[in-house]
């Protein structure tokens, strides 16, 4: 059997507690994290500044579009007032009271005994009722029923267009005349006259058509 003598085993234990000295692994412990730290610090910096790239990106995007910005928000405005003006002007057109159909509806209720010699109207909004003073003469054998004939046609006439029709004297109005009035080959008296007439320009709501009853029913059915 061979034996074996290690002279170098002196210089080897010195080796190893040299390698698992304390103060060694520290400084190499620090050693790494500080490369860690220097690492992580790069890492970074390196985002921050691609953060202040962009940021300064967007600066300038921001400071190239603001004078546009500024533009469109008081182009917005105007629009917005010029849309007020249209809503108003639309409004009102279709709020407004067509006095050309009114008179062509209204020649059509004066008899041939019946001459209008003023008329003063005005008129304010779909919520307010029109509002004419009818002045004229009215000649006949009566000339006071005439004027009556031609008030009671003009209400119900004009019934058939606008809601809230009312056709009345106005105080006193209705007085006879000296004068005489030629119609045909006649010479009649006359009467003056003005009415008061006001109605709502809506249309007038129409009248359900009463339901039969079940004798009608029956009445009707049988032959």
């Amino acid at each position: 059997m061979a034996l074996h003598i290690n002279l170098y085993n002196e210089i080897q234990k010195q080796d190893l507690q040299r390698q698992r000295d304390p103060v060694k692994l520290a400084s190499l412990g620090a050693i790494l994290l500080l490369i860690a730290f220097v690492v992580y610090y790069m890492y970074r910096a390196n985002a921050t500044n691609a953060v202040e790239l962009q940021l300064h990106n967007l600066q300038g995007e921001w400071a190239a579009l603001e004078p546009q910005t500024t533009a469109a928000h008081a182009r917005e405005l105007e629009l917005m007032a010029q849309q007020k003006v249209n809503l108003a002007l639309v409004n009102r057109l279709q709020g407004r009271f067509y006095w050309a159909q009114f008179l062509e509806r209204f020649a059509a209720t004066i008899p041939a005994n019946i001459q209008i010699t003023t008329m003063e109207g005005g008129f304010q909004s779909r919520k307010s009722p029109v509002g004419i003073l009818i002045g004229g003469v009215a000649a006949g054998q009566q000339p006071r029923s005439a004027a009556e004939q031609f008030r009671l046609g003009l209400q119900s006439r004009l019934s058939s267009f606008y809601s809230e029709v009312s056709a009345n004297f106005d105080a006193n109005s209705l007085e006879d005349s000296p004068a005489t009035v030629q119609l045909g080959n006649q010479m009649l008296p006359s009467a003056t006259f003005k009415i008061q007439l006001q109605f709502k320009a809506d249309a007038p709501t129409p009248t359900p058509a009463p339901t039969p009853t079940p004798n009608a029913r029956e009445r009707k059915k049988s032959p």
